[in-house]
C-alpha cells in the first residue's frame, strides 16, 4: 500500500491481478479474501480503516462478501 502512495484505485488494480493469477492456479476465494483486509489496513485513513474493519467483521459473521465487491466497495 505504501508503494503506491495509498493510492486505493492503484491498489485495487493490483489486489485484482493478484487474485485472477492466483484462481487461475485453483485458489478460492475464501482461501484469498483475507488478504486485501489485511492490506487495506495500512491505509492512514481512519475512516476508511473503520469501513474496512466493518466489511471484515461482516465476512467473518458469515455475510456473503467477495473479493471483489470489498473492491469495489472501497
Amino acid at each position: 500500500m505504501a508503494t503506491i502512495d495509498v493510492n486505493i484505485y492503484t491498489f485495487n488494480g493490483f489486489i485484482r491481478l493478484q487474485m485472477d493469477s492466483l484462481k487461475s492456479m485453483g485458489e478460492t476465494s475464501s482461501d484469498i479474501i483475507i488478504n486485501p483486509f489485511k492490506r487495506y489496513f495500512l491505509a492512514p485513513d481512519k475512516e476508511f480503516n473503520l469501513y474496512i474493519r466493518q466489511n471484515k467483521n461482516d465476512y467473518e459473521q458469515g455475510q456473503d462478501i467477495s473479493e471483489y465487491w470489498i473492491m469495489v466497495m472501497s
